[in-house]
């Protein structure tokens, strides 16, 4: 059975690897340059030297993950302010 702390620690990768994917699609269309997949993002680009090893991208996702969350609980608590 899966853990609770492992749970979330999957939740939030894969929050951060979709926050990655979707700004990084979009830059890299926006420069015309070739586009990596979501499984790319979470558990990075396989048999490649000059990219980041499955170890930095599921730490990467995790990291952008928790700013993510943060941000989004910032921003629905300054929401909250004005209504």
């Amino acid at each position: 059975m899966i853990s609770f702390r492992r749970l979330i620690g999957q939740i939030v990768t894969y929050v951060g690897g979709a926050s990655r994917w979707a700004v990084g699609t979009l830059w890299r269309r926006a420069l015309n340059k070739r586009r990596f997949t979501f499984r790319e993002y979470i558990h990075g680009v396989e048999n490649s030297t000059d990219h980041f090893s499955g170890l930095d991208h599921g730490m990467a996702n995790y990291l952008i993950g928790w700013t993510v969350i943060i941000f989004l609980f910032w921003l629905v608590g300054a929401i909250n302010e004005f209504i």
